[in-house]
């Protein structure tokens, strides 16, 4: 058992959050209290948070369309980035759409990035009314060349 440094009521030690990994350092406040602790400080800088907030998110979304720039449709010559979609080969595998992914960490983004074709709006359409193998042969693309992985390896290190 141990005793919570806020509202003085003991609780199993599991039930503390892990502060520190390595030496498995739990909280000094249980869960309650460490979530009024955190609304408190979080009503006393709201307005530096809502800031902080806009500005990553002009950074991630600035970052996103400088990369997408680099990107053209992959089945015919378009290059305009704002015409360029990304289509996930196999739906099951999908986790989010990407455009709602720019806001997530790099890491993940480009995880599921390297699940996706890119493809430009109207070929997109396309791939979801006749197929992606009938759209590929329209513009002379073999189908086995659009392997995600092997596409996104040198853009995505």
């Amino acid at each position: 058992m141990k005793k919570c440094r806020g509202c003085k009521h003991e609780f199993e030690v599991e039930t503390y959050k892990i502060v520190n990994h390595q030496t498995q350092e739990r909280d000094a406040y249980c869960k309650d209290c460490r979530s009024g602790i955190r609304r408190r400080w979080y009503l006393g800088h709201k307005e530096e948070q809502f800031r902080n907030n806009k500005k990553n998110q002009r950074r991630y979304r600035d970052r996103y369309k400088i990369f997408k720039d680099s990107l053209t449709c992959m089945l015919c010559p378009e290059t305009d980035s704002i015409c360029l979609d990304f289509h996930h080969l196999d739906p099951t595998r999908k986790d989010i759409s990407v455009s709602r992914a720019v806001y997530w960490s790099m890491k993940r983004l480009r995880e599921e990035i390297r699940k996706c074709i890119c493809v430009c709006s109207n070929c997109h359409r396309k791939i979801h009314k006749y197929g992606l193998e009938q759209v590929a042969n329209e513009f002379d693309v073999d189908i086995n060349t659009l392997e995600p992985e092997r596409i996104w390896a040198s853009l995505l290190s």
